[in-house]
């Protein structure tokens, strides 16, 4: 090193130096380092033989100091640490050199702060004069600064099942499956996680493992809601604390949708006087709780809604009785519903039937009923507004076809069921629109 203040000018030697690097911003959950290695630039070699170029640190990490103070220069904080060598041989003049890092430069990496270096010669390590020694230090800049280069990784975790969005799973599949590497083969740890209860629950774990693939099951009995989103997350760490982890979601196989059977009366039939009651019996294949909708247009009557929730398989029968009695022509449609784990998921069964049924005038009510809550069971008192005397004409010869308000009406309801809007929703346009009394 030439002092520009100095003249004539005075040669010195550098037989330690040192080097800092901001590395607090390294995530600590991934910093697995595999590999680093410092580089530096080439400008002259004057060695008269193969000497070793050192890292070295100070275990106390009090030294060197931030700044650098002269006392730093003590090289007996350094003398028993080895973190990295490279040879002289083959140095690069005017270009880079690469000094690797091995395991204990790679652990002495801080993630909170500075990590640092003291760069010397062999000969030095050895305490070798190199002559007269010079107390001193300079803050050094240059075109071509020292370069920290880490490659690290966290464990990593692979091949999970179910897989992430997967659709179609099982309700009572056997176990949930992984695959986790680590890229330097230190054992590890797994966790896994189901959310439940509105939280993750911790519910297995897999310790002191090697790469490989690992299940866990013993879950399945939660895990039983049709057409449902579930989600869990698997969490990995190495012998070093370094932490990865994965989280997924999946949606249970789809339900098969309730059906309906011995329907009464059979569509576009005709009764005499006698009363008509309507009857028909629910069955859902996979045993779930039901919901059923019930509508009924007659005439000039609004539609009147009945729904019954949580049910079972089961016979209904005799639903408004007292409209069923009316001789005319009426429509009604009905819509059930599974219920998956108190849900209401997308599996719906509907349809729409209509009958007549003959007989003399009578007077009748028809009733405009609307409500809030959908869900609610409907008793005979839940219509008894709005209710105006309609006369109802019987027919010898009556004749069934689509007149414009069953038309109307059918339209309505398949609107409604392939929009997904339950007939409720809408119920007070409807009977404006449909001429109720």
């Amino acid at each position: 090193f030439h002092p520009s203040t100095t003249n004539p000018a005075v040669v010195f030697t550098i037989s330690r130096s040192y080097m800092y690097f901001d590395t607090s911003s390294i995530d600590a959950s991934t910093a697995n380092f595999i590999s680093g290695n410092i580089s530096i630039y080439g400008k002259r070699d004057f060695s008269a033989g193969i000497i070793n170029i050192i890292l070295q640190n100070n275990k106390t990490g009090v030294h060197p100091e931030v700044p650098l103070v002269v006392t730093d220069f003590n090289y007996t904080y350094y003398n028993d640490s080895n973190l990295g060598f490279m040879p002289t041989a083959g140095f690069v003049v005017e270009g880079w050199n690469y000094i690797q890092l091995n395991e204990t430069g790679l652990e002495n990496i801080s993630l909170d702060g500075y990590t640092k270096y003291c760069i010397r010669c062999s000969p030095d390590v050895i305490n070798l004069s190199f002559g007269a020694r010079f107390i001193d230090y300079y803050n050094c800049r240059s075109l071509y600064p020292p370069i920290l280069t880490l490659v690290w990784n966290g464990p990593e975790i692979t091949n999970e099942y179910p897989r992430d969005e997967q659709t179609g799973i099982p309700r009572y599949f056997e176990n949930f499956t992984v695959t986790v590497n680590d890229s330097t083969s230190l054992k590890m740890d797994i966790y896994w996680y189901i959310w439940l209860f509105g939280g993750w629950q911790h519910y297995a774990s897999n310790n002191t493992v090697n790469n490989g693939t690992y299940r866990q099951g013993g879950i399945g009995g939660f895990l039983t809601c049709w057409n449902y989103t579930y989600q869990w997350k698997v969490e990995v760490v190495n012998a070093r604390g370094v932490w990865a982890n994965e989280t997924y979601s999946y949606r249970s196989i789809n339900s098969t949708a309730p059906v309906i059977s011995n329907i009464y009366p059979l569509n576009r039939t005709v009764f005499g006087v006698d009363p008509v009651e309507i009857s028909f019996t629910v069955n859902d294949t996979n045993a779930q709780q039901i919901n059923i909708e019930l509508w009924y247009f007659y005439e000039n009557c609004s539609y009147v809604y009945h729904s019954e929730v949580g049910l079972s398989n089961r016979t209904f029968s005799t639903l408004f009785k007292p409209i069923w009695y009316q001789p005319g022509t009426i429509q009604w449609f009905v819509r059930i519903q599974d219920i998956s784990c108190g849900l209401v998921d997308n599996t719906v069964y509907s349809e729409v039937f209509w009958f007549t049924n003959l007989g003399t005038w009578s007077d009748h009510f028809c009733g405009e009923y609307v409500h809030e809550n959908p869900l609610n069971l409907i008793n005979e008192t839940n219509y008894t507004s709005h209710i105006s005397p309609v006369r109802s004409q019987d027919s010898d010869n009556p004749v069934l076809y689509d007149d414009p308000s069953f038309v109307e009406f059918r339209q309505y309801m398949n609107n409604t069921v392939s929009d997904g809007i339950s007939p409720a929703q809408s119920v007070i346009a409807s009977t404006t629109n449909m001429g109720s009394s």
